[in-house]
């Protein structure tokens, strides 16, 4: 005597949902056969379609989240990057002077003690990002350094027209939000513990 295998266990939900179909109907077209099943055909169907429609919103829900997540992440980035130059701007205008930084609501990095300035940056080298209107920045890091911030104009712009582009911890940085097919100017100047040392010779390459 064989024995019925349903196999739900793992089962993916869509593939149960034709399986299902295809037993309503079966069972439609034996009727002769199976005349009064413990589940009637139209509460079957019912049962369908409900997992139906909840299938359909599940998935449209999915990828609402999908999208929120990415605006989620997106805002995410643009606060993360308006923090970074107000940081720029603050540890310019302060000099690195604690007091002036702590009315700006921003910590510090430790305790300043008194070195030599340190000398610009070299072996800088800047190359196309993976994003579009990006540049990656790299340069030789500098022994005192305790970060690093950049700065760029367009080709054309006047020669004092520098602005903040970025700020890194490390020797390499990336530049986000320029025009697309323009070439920029990029400097380096290193932070120590003595506030900002020399910028760095400009280098120039064209965004993606």
């Amino acid at each position: 005597m064989s024995t019925v295998k349903l196999g739900l266990a793992g089962m993916p939900l869509l593939a149960k949902l034709h399986f299902a179909w295809r037993v309503n109907d079966a069972l439609l077209e034996h009727q002769d056969i199976y005349p009064e099943p413990p589940v009637p055909i139209d509460q079957f169907v019912d049962l369908l379609v409900a997992l139906q429609q909840a299938v359909d919103d599940a998935g449209t829900a999915r990828v609402q989240l999908r999208e929120k997540t990415t605006l989620e992440r997106d805002a995410d980035a643009a606060v993360n990057g308006a923090l970074t130059q107000l940081g720029i701007y603050v540890q310019r205008m302060s000099g690195g002077d604690e007091a002036l930084i702590a009315l700006a609501a921003m910590n510090v990095s430790g305790v300043p003690s008194r070195v030599g300035p340190l000398p610009k940056p070299s072996r800088v080298e800047v190359k196309p990002g993976p994003g579009a209107g990006e540049l990656v920045l790299r340069w030789k890091a500098l022994r005192g350094a305790k970060s690093y911030y950049v700065e760029q104009q367009p080709q054309g712009a006047s020669p004092d027209a520098w602005t903040a582009a970025a700020s890194s911890t490390k020797a390499k940085a990336t530049v986000k939000g320029l025009v697309s097919a323009r070439k920029y100017w990029l400097r380096v100047a290193a932070i120590g513990t003595a506030g900002q040392g020399a910028w760095s010779d400009a280098v120039g390459a064209v965004t993606g």
